[in-house]
């Protein structure tokens, strides 16, 4: 009677940890169910083109801003349906696109010389949402790609 009871006993209790151990399909989804996210970004790397090619390092750190509240950007008045968002950073606000996939939110902002894409991942890490901001721009008549990281959280 104790084997017959030991295998279900044994599947039972693997079966609940592997549950536990993945979040919820809700909890994935919560990104895409956001109207407002409030991101903080920090380090990242800036590509160097000062001389029209690329110099050493070509890669240098870099933070996105040097002043802590330049780093926060918002997203808000996110609505999937229409594809549009707006983002409110403290230089600037203005309307972008927003594409909702099955890893969370991806914002683009096309620019006259270029183009920003932010990712939102669904995965939360501590509560909080990681984000990577993409920038493919071009100032001063040279490439300036970078790409930042950090944390956003659900903002309602």
């Amino acid at each position: 009677m104790r084997r017959l009871l030991f295998g279900p006993a044994v599947a039972f209790v693997i079966a609940t940890l592997a549950v536990a151990a993945h979040p919820t399909e809700t909890d994935l989804d919560r990104p895409l169910r956001a109207k407002s996210l409030r991101c903080t970004l920090g380090p990242g790397a800036l590509a160097d083109w000062r001389s029209g090619t690329p110099e050493a390092p070509l890669v240098s750190q870099a933070m996105f801003a040097s002043q802590p509240s330049d780093r926060v950007t918002q997203f808000d008045s996110i609505d999937l349906k229409a594809g549009t968002a707006r983002n409110i950073g403290n230089n600037a606000a203005g309307i972008l696109h927003v594409v909702g996939t099955d890893e969370g939110l991806t914002f683009i902002d096309l620019r006259p010389r270029g183009l920003v894409v932010v990712t939102v991942y669904g995965s939360a890490i501590g509560g909080q949402y990681v984000v990577v901001y993409s920038s493919h721009l071009e100032l001063v008549g040279m490439p300036r790609p970078s790409q930042y990281y950090g944390t956003c959280q659900i903002w309602e």
